[in-house]
């Protein structure tokens, strides 16, 4: 089950989990085009675009505001959430940045202020989990540790612990588990799409969380795990230490997910 829509009015673009483009405003065939991957590694196609009456809906990070602007689409309407619960996660005492994290960090800094979706490309060891999590500070609310293996959220969360503070238990979004409603959620992207694909996320899970963490990032370009990419309405930090794929879809992660921060 996807986010409900509201009525789209023709020649309005809608930002949600997705963005919709009026059809009136775009020339659909250079849209399709430039959202279809696999045909350089000889795979079958795969087109990133699903079309409505009035709109195409393709993903939230393909065109940034101003490439709207210059489209000529002059009214924007922004679905997504203005205020979230809040969260008590927060640094423990003492807590600092490695120096050769501090790059990146005011790289995210700038993200949070401005509300961009977008990544850290760092290698292994260079602490992309605890910037993840200080980061999840910086923007509030609650939010939700999306991987593909379990026993990389069980790292999370251990350092979560070992070196932030977090009033109450996280929720685990895995197996029979649906404790979504806590400030710290961490799930398998394969539970959330299979969950999603036969409707039982609830309603109120795509507008639950401030921030969505996806961890190895460079799998969420893998058909079935892309089909997790928006199901969340807040904003999206992805990390990875090798976005480039033999496939060359890692375009399917930048749309979906935002551009390189770092």
């Amino acid at each position: 089950m996807k986010v409900r829509l509201p009525i789209l009015e023709p020649g309005v673009a809608y930002i949600g989990a997705s963005l919709f483009l009026p059809r009136s405003s775009v020339v659909e065939e250079p849209v399709r085009k430039a959202l279809t991957f696999g045909i350089e590694a000889g795979l079958e196609p795969r087109t990133l675009v699903r079309v409505h009456p009035h709109h195409l809906e393709v993903p939230r990070n393909y065109l940034r505001r101003e490439d709207l602007g210059r489209l000529g689409i002059e009214e924007v309407v922004d679905l997504n959430p203005r205020t979230f619960p809040p969260s008590s996660l927060r640094p423990k005492p003492g807590f600092g940045f490695r120096p050769n994290q501090e790059h990146a960090w005011a790289a995210l800094e700038d993200s949070a202020f401005k509300g961009e979706d977008g990544g850290l490309r760092l290698d292994t060891g260079k602490g992309k989990t605890v910037l993840g999590l200080r980061y999840a500070c910086e923007v509030g609310g609650p939010v939700l540790v999306v991987s593909a293996q379990e026993a990389h959220l069980r790292n999370w969360e251990t350092e979560l612990r070992a070196r932030f503070d977090l009033d109450g238990p996280v929720g685990w979004v895995i197996g029979d588990k649906m404790e979504y409603q806590r400030e710290v959620v961490f799930s398998t992207i394969q539970t959330l799409v299979k969950r999603a694909e036969v409707g039982k996320l609830p309603l109120d899970f795509h507008a639950r969380f401030a921030l969505t963490i996806y961890d190895e990032a460079h799998h969420q370009a893998a058909e079935w795990f892309a089909r997790g990419s928006d199901l969340t309405m807040g904003q999206r930090l992805w990390l990875t230490a090798t976005l480039k794929r033999r496939d060359r879809c890692e375009g399917i992660v930048l749309y979906h997910l935002g551009r390189v921060l770092y």
